[in-house]
C-alpha cells in the first residue's frame, strides 16, 4: 500500500503580509487612552515631557486640564507647539508588539464649555478641582501623527485620518448629554455594551458606565480602563444614533 503523500502543514501568512487598518488602530488607541506623556519646550529649547490626563472632543481632539503653576503650562504659554504620546503597550512584555501614537500639533487654552463635561466624565476625580482659579483646558490642534502598530508596522497620519469633520459630528454632540442621561443611562446598558467589545462575561460588574457618545460609537469606562465602542459606520443624526444603540443593547 502507497504510503500517503507527506503533507506539511503550511504557514499562516506574516502578520506583516496582511491588511491593517492603521488610522483605524490608532483612533482607538485614542479613544482609549486615559493619560499620555506631554512634550513641551522650556525656555532654551530643551524638551521637558510630563505626564497628564486625557479627554477628547467629540471629533477626537485631545482635552488636557492642567494648572498654570506647572511647568508645562507656562512652556506652553511661551510656545503652543507640543506633542502627546499615547502608550498603548501595556503589560505585552515585549513592548514592540504593543501600538503607541505621537500626535504632534499645538495646545492652545480653551474655555471650559462642553470641555468640562467631557474632562468630567471621563475623570470625575477632576471635580475636586477643575475649578481652582489657577486651572484651565487646553486643546490640541494636530498637525500631524505618527502610529507605531508593533514591530514593522510604523505609519505617518495626516489628521484627516484621526479625526472627523467637526461639522459632520455637530448634531450628535449637541445631544450627547440628552443621550447619556436617557438611553444610556438605564442599569445595565453599560455593561452589556461593553461584553460587546471584551467578550467576557466577568467585565458585566456593574463598574461600568458610559462616558461619552459621538457620531462614530461610545466611550466606555470603568475605574481603572476604558474601552471604544464604535458604530459599523459613523452616523449624521440623533435620532440614527439613538436607534444604534437600541439595536446593539437588545443583540443576543
Amino acid at each position: 500500500m502507497a504510503d500517503a503523500p507527506n503533507e506539511r502543514p503550511q504557514p499562516e501568512p506574516s502578520r506583516l503580509s496582511r491588511p491593517v487598518d492603521n488610522s483605524g488602530a490608532a483612533r482607538r488607541l485614542l479613544r482609549e487612552a486615559r493619560k499620555a506623556a506631554l512634550g513641551t519646550l522650556m525656555p532654551d529649547g530643551a524638551p521637558f515631557v510630563s505626564v497628564v490626563a486625557l479627554a477628547l472632543e467629540p471629533w477626537g481632539h485631545p482635552i488636557i486640564l492642567i494648572s498654570r503653576l506647572a511647568v508645562h503650562t507656562r512652556n506652553l504659554a511661551r510656545d503652543p507647539r507640543a506633542s502627546l504620546l499615547v502608550d498603548g503597550t501595556g503589560d505585552t512584555g515585549n513592548l514592540q508588539d504593543g501600538g503607541r501614537l505621537s500626535l504632534i500639533g499645538e495646545l492652545t487654552p480653551a474655555g471650559a464649555g462642553t470641555h468640562r463635561e467631557r474632562y468630567l466624565s471621563r475623570h470625575p476625580d477632576a471635580a475636586l478641582y477643575v475649578d481652582f482659579p489657577d486651572f484651565c483646558f487646553h486643546v490640541m490642534t494636530v498637525s500631524r501623527a505618527h502610529y507605531v502598530g508593533g514591530f514593522g508596522r510604523i505609519a505617518d497620519l495626516e489628521p484627516a485620518a484621526l479625526f472627523p469633520d467637526p461639522s459632520a459630528c455637530a448634531a450628535v454632540a449637541s445631544a450627547e448629554r440628552d443621550l447619556l442621561d436617557t438611553i444610556l443611562a438605564a442599569p445595565g446598558v453599560a455593561d452589556r455594551l461593553v461584553a460587546r467589545v471584551l467578550g467576557d462575561a466577568m467585565t458585566a460588574d456593574g463598574s461600568w458606565r458610559v462616558a461619552g457618545v459621538d457620531a462614530a460609537g461610545l466611550d466606555l469606562v470603568s475605574p481603572s480602563r476604558a474601552v471604544r465602542l464604535d458604530f459599523d459606520a459613523p452616523l449624521a443624526t440623533p435620532e440614527r444614533v439613538r436607534a444604534e444603540i437600541a439595536r446593539l443593547i437588545s443583540r443576543n
